[in-house]
């Protein structure tokens, strides 16, 4: 335990500037696409923004990984919180993920790590389109998407995530479900959640990328 609460410790502070630095990692992404010839100093040398960028994150990668090492030490010590969980991947696995989210532009950084980890991502803004997707572009792998989002026609749906649930499951899929999303968003249906099967959800960017068993070396 010692140990443990040591660790934490360690890692306070980074993880403050980890999570400030994602949060901010998708107005870098912009400024870097139109940013590749400007050097910056860094420790004294002139780096590219790219490369700085690509240090940065380097960086995140590293401290979310080390979370999660944090995170699976304490699991062991509390046998009876195993946290959330995905089943073992289908019988003909497939590299292709399906990301529903009504913010195409939203999660940037997940979804990098995810294809460098060669996942291929297929991205859907509706409940609607993301069924059209699994016709036409299916099977996935895995499922990740949003709990609330903007619907067809502008009308906003908090359990837009639920009801492709629903019909994802109506349709005699079992393939693994993952909702990520703001915690104002879950609360509201954790136990509809907890009772599903195939199933699992988060609000942490590490904890998503264990779930998926991403790692930054991948």
């Amino acid at each position: 335990m010692a140990e443990i609460l040591n660790a934490i410790a360690s890692l306070l502070w980074p993880l403050v500037v980890a999570a400030l630095l994602a949060a901010l990692f998708p107005v870098l992404k912009r400024f870097l696409s139109q940013s590749d010839s400007i050097d910056i100093e860094v420790a004294g040398a002139k780096v590219s923004v790219q490369r700085a960028s690509e240090e940065l994150r380097k960086l995140i990668s590293d401290l979310q990984d080390r979370v999660n090492e944090l995170e699976e030490s304490m699991r062991s010590d509390s046998p009876g919180d195993s946290g959330p969980h995905l089943p073992p991947a289908p019988a003909a696995p497939t590299n292709a993920v399906l990301w529903v989210d009504d913010r195409l532009e939203a999660n940037v950084y997940e979804r990098a790590r995810l294809a460098e980890a060669g996942r291929r991502i297929v991205q859907a803004g509706s409940t609607t389109s993301a069924l059209q997707r699994i016709g036409s572009a299916g099977p996935f792998s895995v499922i990740i998407s949003d709990m609330g989002r903007v619907e067809e026609g502008g009308k906003y749906n908090p359990r837009a995530g639920m009801d492709l649930l629903r019909e994802i499951r109506r349709s005699g899929m079992d393939t693994p479900v993952v909702f990520y999303s703001s915690s104002a968003r879950l609360d509201p249906v954790q136990a509809e959640l907890q009772q599903a099967e195939n199933v699992a959800y988060t609000t942490s960017p590490s904890e998503l990328m264990r779930l998926l068993s991403v790692s930054s070396d991948a």
